[in-house]
């Protein structure tokens, strides 16, 4: 577990020091927190040292590799029932590398790097937003599945895309994404959901569309899968107790949070953007109980949910703001404990404990 708590400790320490620096005037640092910037090379290190059997899936995807290089491209293409643009993608690295090695290197570094540049340039809160991180799935999900953390790793340039109204980029993007995971066709839809104009007064029938979409998952499940394609809803027809339960309540808390604790008058475009991903970030995660494929849709708007929640934090005008560097802290510390005890207690896709390729 120690690389784990580095990945934790170190931008926690880093924090520390940085903000005891900014009151000693002899020895300052930059105005920049880099503390984000620290945890996501920590991040991409763990995932690209790792052993091929951290990740329940990881060992696949290298014996693909392993055997892929030596075929045609036709071969390639017919070998798995991956998406086209996965297998297209491994074939012309298998060109180059031949290390599976390096291959996880690669793809760690194409996935993180863009979840560190949103983070870098987007974060408010660096601690809180990564105490945030650690806790969502889409943290783990990168341990395991190559093809959609390589097509989560589309997210941030297809919101950008929609945050700049560069409509046709965010089509294009998103259309790309699918070429190496299916369920990115969810980011079809990011430019108009970015884009909605929901207010405090909308809780009023979001809420129960929460409670219908929760009380009647199911039906609605058999009607939206069959848009992922016939494979996936043969893969995912049957339905199956995955729990999910917890994110539903965290994520009802942090709908109302977002909606009533800030300053609307403060609330500029991108915070209302961020809030009404969050929105549909709840949506999905009422089918979670009952599938897993909805949670796989998730995957792609988590990421931007750490972002969100320290900037409605810094929104809020009502109280003190010595009350709200306290919620801010307190946010961190449940946030840090709360990602402690879950990764003694559940390991899903088997990154626990970790053990570097040379052990």
């Amino acid at each position: 577990m120690i690389p784990y708590y580095v990945l934790m400790g170190v931008p926690l320490l880093f924090a520390m020091f940085h903000s005891l620096s900014l009151d000693r005037p002899l020895h300052p640092l930059p105005k920049k927190n880099y503390t984000v910037l620290l945890f996501f090379i920590i991040y991409f290190l763990l995932l690209a040292l790792r052993r091929e059997d951290i990740g329940v899936d990881t060992a696949s995807y290298v014996r693909v590799f392993d055997r892929i290089g030596d075929y045609s491209w036709d071969r390639a293409a017919l070998t798995t029932r991956w998406e086209i643009g996965f297998v297209a993608f491994t074939k012309a690295l298998g060109l180059f590398i031949s290390s599976p090695q390096v291959y996880l290197a690669v793809i760690a570094a194409l996935c993180v790097f863009p979840l560190g540049y949103l983070y870098y340039h987007e974060s408010e809160d660096d601690i809180t937003a990564i105490a945030l991180f650690l806790i969502f799935p889409v943290f783990i999900m990168l341990f395991s599945g190559l093809r959609q953390s390589l097509a989560i790793a589309f997210a941030p340039a297809v919101y950008y895309a929609a945050r700049k109204r560069h409509l046709w980029r965010a089509l294009i993007l998103a259309g790309i994404a699918t070429l190496f995971h299916t369920s990115a066709l969810v980011l079809f839809i990011m430019y108009p959901l970015y884009h909605m104009k929901l207010r405090p007064k909308h809780l009023y029938w979001l809420i129960p569309g929460y409670l219908f979409t929760f009380f009647n998952s199911a039906r609605l499940y058999y009607l939206i899968t069959p848009l992922f394609g016939a494979d996936y809803a043969a893969r995912y027809n049957e339905l199956t107790q995955t729990g999910g339960t917890t994110m539903i309540i965290l994520f009802s808390i942090f709908v109302i949070y977002a909606f009533l604790a800030p300053d609307e008058t403060l609330m500029d475009a991108d915070c209302l953007g961020l809030r009404n991903i969050l929105v549909l970030v709840l949506f999905i995660q009422m089918f979670s109980p009952i599938s897993p494929l909805t949670m796989r849709m998730n995957y792609y708007f988590l990421p931007f949910v750490p972002l969100l929640i320290p900037k409605i934090t810094h929104r809020i005008t009502r109280i003190d703001r010595r009350y709200v560097q306290l919620i801010k802290i307190g946010l961190a510390l449940f946030f840090f404990a709360y990602h402690l005890l879950k990764i003694r207690s559940v390991d899903s896709l088997n990154i626990y404990p970790y053990a570097f390729f040379w052990e």
